[in-house]
């Protein structure tokens, strides 16, 4: 009796640990969420991942009282992981921008101090006179370029209706001068170092939503499994009790994947990255493969 009575205490003090959590991270979130730049907007999404993993945690060992799921699944309904990645990437583009142009006034005074007669008795590093010989017409290149990307990115973002749009996920870099071999490289510079960051960034975000709308629809299958003793046999069973209408995958815009086993449990996702082609010519099976492929995937087991 007492080893029973101490496994319901240290399930309590799990219960309440992991509530209490995502209470916490999603405070943190929106503490965070008008910080401006690619580093602050990645850092919102390992703390919405968090959140994701607390209530995964909560909902698999049954722990969650119908309260605290209706009110974890309002929060997560609040949230608009499309217009984060919009504000991130406008923020990181200004910074971007900001910076160039620095550098494009920054070339011209060094240019001018390194061939002077002063410049020769200065002590210059191999950075600034870098800079100092690095051309303007290159560095307004990787401007455009930049902001071509940008563009092209914010183009298949659907902010009001939270939705990532399935069309080409980068622009073509304007390379008028060229990036084959050393010195194309060197000319794309800043470019090459900062859109293959944004590329990922990017690729985090539609991973963050599909995660987070997984965590929500996950809340309104527990509870139908609350009031029901089981799982619904379709996502559509949950409207309009549970939900107001059928959960879409973020980026095909389709009804999200479920399939309920025959034994309990089931199984929700949204297809990766690599299968969103194949999920807009219709339905495929769960992908099963390695850790960010299974990112994807919400398993919750039979009790």
């Amino acid at each position: 009796h007492a080893g029973g009575l101490h496994d319901q205490v240290e399930m309590r003090h799990l219960h309440v640990e992991a509530y209490e959590d995502s209470k916490i991270c999603l405070r943190l979130y929106h503490a965070l969420e008008k910080d401006i730049g690619l580093l602050p907007g990645l850092v919102r999404v390992a703390i919405l991942a968090q959140v994701e993993s607390a209530v995964r945690e909560g909902i698999f060992t049954g722990r969650w009282k119908p309260a605290e799921i209706v009110a974890i699944e309002k929060d997560l309904a609040a949230l608009n992981v499309v217009a984060d990645c919009e504000f991130t990437l406008q923020g990181e583009r200004t910074f971007s921008n900001d910076e160039i142009e620095r550098l494009r006034a920054g070339a011209l005074v060094g240019l001018f101090q390194t061939f002077s007669f002063a410049g020769i008795f200065r002590d210059y590093s191999r950075e600034k006179i870098v800079m100092a010989l690095f051309p303007h017409g290159w560095l307004r290149q990787n401007e455009v370029a930049i902001n071509r990307f940008c563009d092209a990115w914010a183009s298949r973002l659907d902010t009001k209706n939270s939705r990532f749009l399935a069309t080409p996920t980068t622009a073509q870099i304007n390379r008028d001068l060229g990036c084959d071999g050393m010195i194309g490289q060197f000319a794309y510079l800043p470019a090459n170092l900062l859109l293959p960051a944004l590329d990922k960034a990017q690729n985090k975000f539609v991973c963050c939503a599909a995660q987070t709308e997984q965590a929500k629809t996950a809340c309104a299958l527990e509870r139908h499994r609350i009031a029901r003793e089981t799982y619904p046999e379709k996502l559509d069973d949950l409207v309009p009790e549970f939900l107001p209408k059928v959960p879409s995958d973020p980026v095909d815009g389709k009804p999200l994947r479920y399939e309920k086993h025959p034994a309990g449990g089931y199984v929700l996702w949204s297809p990766d990255l690599e299968h969103k082609i194949a999920a807009l010519a219709g339905t495929n099976p769960p992908p099963v493969g390695d850790w960010e492929t299974e990112v994807w995937v919400w398993r919750v087991p039979a009790r």
